[in-house]
Parts: structure tokens; C-alpha cells; sequence
């Protein structure tokens, strides 16, 4: 969208500088204003050069994660396509469910557990253990008067660890301190999870604000515009009102990509910090 809206300028200014010079040939204008002209013309350029740069490191960061581009003009988005992926009404709900199903939280948990079957294996290390044998046998008297006998046997093994080095103590040892580590890490991630979501939340509400403010600013801007050009043809403004009415305009559209842009982005990112991005692109 910002390379639309820096190509779209351009040609506008394009336009704009050859018909300044034509004036200018007809001694309508001076040579202030076909200078003032030009310049506009090199600043749009130049954003046009911006915006082109961004784009292909943008369709690159695409191509990476979702794949390649056939056609620029089918990968189309608008802000109201946001309600389809719903997030949770309140930002005490989004944190709540980030605790839950972020992919770290979930991690840190799992670690948490693996952990604590360190400790309680290392526990049991230190434990006596008990081993139990039977055996059973059958014997038949090859005599003519046959006999059988049975023998069962049954043994026991009590073995109690004793000494070794201190090696069990000190694998119990770490054992808990990576528990507390893991804990400990729990709780700071889980701080730095309210703060990602506290920032994406406000962002988002900043955003809805900025959007419809900028909405009535680019009709604004539009409507000063197409004035300035009637009066640009009566003699009434100068080059330098229509430049600056053209400049107003182009400021106020980019204005609403950079925001819709940001709005976008913060739903998304907060999606991904409640855990629930993965459940609206299952594929």
C-alpha cells in the first residue's frame, strides 16, 4: 500500500511538474515555481525509491514464511478482515489465556516437570532397595515307584547405598536448583508476557482511534485538494498552495497504511502471545 501511495504520488507530481513548465513556457508561472516543482518531484521519487525497497524486503520475509509470490496484485488485506480472527474481549482474559497456551509458558511448564522426575529419581537413588527371587522346581523318582518332589525357593536382597563420594547428594542437589531456576524463569517470563500484552492491547486501541481520525483527515485533505486545483486554474493559489495541498494528502494516506499496518500487526502479534494464532492457521 505505501508503494501505491508513493507511485501514485510520483505521477501526480510528474504530471504536475510538465504542466508547471508549460505555464512557465507561457510565462503563466515564474521560474520559482517550476523549481518548486522539481523539487517536489525529486521527494517523491525518492519515497517512491523508499517504498519500492521496503516492499521487496517485505515480499522477502513472504516468500520465507508462507511462500513464493506469482502475482503482486493477489495478495490483497484490509483492516476489517480482522474480525475474522477474534481475540479475547478484556485484557485480563488475553492474559490469562496467554498463561496458559503461550508456547513458552507451556514449555517452561513442561521443563518444570521433567525436572521435578530429576529430583524425585535422584531421591530414590538414595534409597535402600529390595529385590525378591523365587524359583520352582519339579522332580520325578525315575524308581518303579514313581515319586515327585517340589522345591521352591525364595530369596531376598536388601541392598542399602552406603557411600559414593557424594555423587547421589550433589545430582539431588542440582536437581532442585534447576527446579528453582525453571520456576524462577517461569515467573519472569510470565512478566514479560503481561508487558507484550499490556503494550499489543494499547497499541490496538491507540490504533482504532488514530485509523478513524486519519479516515476524516485523507477526505479532508481530498476535498482541500480538488479546491486548490479550481483555484490553481482561476489564478487565485499558486504552484505552491497545489504543492503543499498534493504533499497534505499523500502525508494523510500514508498516514492510514502506517496505521492500518500497525494495527495489523499488533492483532497478530497478540494472537501469537495468547496462544491462539496457531488455532486460526491450522494448516
Amino acid at each position: 500500500k505505501l508503494f501505491d501511495v508513493a507511485a501514485n504520488n510520483e505521477k501526480i507530481l510528474g504530471e504536475q511538474f510538465s504542466a508547471t513548465e508549460k505555464r512557465f513556457s507561457m510565462r503563466e508561472v515564474t521560474r520559482t515555481d517550476v523549481s518548486q516543482a522539481r523539487a517536489r518531484l525529486q521527494d517523491a521519487i525518492s519515497g517512491r525509491i523508499t517504498a519500492d525497497l521496503s516492499l521487496q524486503e517485505s515480499l522477502a520475509v513472504y516468500e520465507e514464511t508462507i511462500g513464493s509470490v506469482t502475482r503482486l496484485d493477489l495478495i490483497e488485506w484490509s483492516i476489517d478482515m480482522l474480525a475474522a480472527y477474534q481475540l479475547p474481549s478484556t485484557i485480563e482474559a488475553a492474559k490469562e489465556l496467554a498463561y496458559v497456551k503461550n508456547s513458552e509458558m507451556r514449555q517452561l511448564r513442561l521443563q518444570q516437570q521433567l525436572a521435578k522426575m530429576s529430583v524425585r529419581e535422584n531421591k530414590s537413588a538414595l534409597l535402600p532397595t529390595m529385590s525378591i527371587e523365587a524359583s520352582l522346581s519339579n522332580a520325578r523318582n525315575s524308581s518303579a515307584i514313581l515319586r515327585k518332589s517340589t522345591d521352591v525357593t525364595v530369596e531376598g536382597v536388601l541392598t542399602v547405598p552406603l557411600y559414593d563420594s557424594g555423587k547421589s547428594w550433589s545430582n539431588l542437589s542440582s536437581a532442585k536448583i534447576q527446579v528453582r531456576i525453571l520456576l524462577e524463569n517461569e515467573k519472569a517470563k510470565k512478566l514479560t508476557l503481561e508487558r507484550k500484552i499490556l503494550s499489543l492491547w494499547n497499541t490496538l486501541q491507540r490504533t482504532d482511534g488514530q485509523i478513524s481520525s486519519i479516515r476524516s483527515s485523507v477526505a479532508a485533505n481530498e476535498v482541500a485538494l480538488q479546491g486548490v486545483r479550481r483555484e490553481v486554474e482561476v489564478g487565485t493559489r499558486t504552484t505552491l498552495h497545489l504543492l503543499d495541498a498534493e504533499k497534505e494528502y499523500v502525508q494523510a494516506r500514508a498516514s492510514l497504511v502506517s496505521a492500518a499496518h500497525d494495527k495489523t500487526r499488533s492483532h497478530f502479534l497478540l494472537m501469537l502471545e495468547c496462544g491462539i494464532l496457531g488455532d486460526a492457521f491450522p494448516n
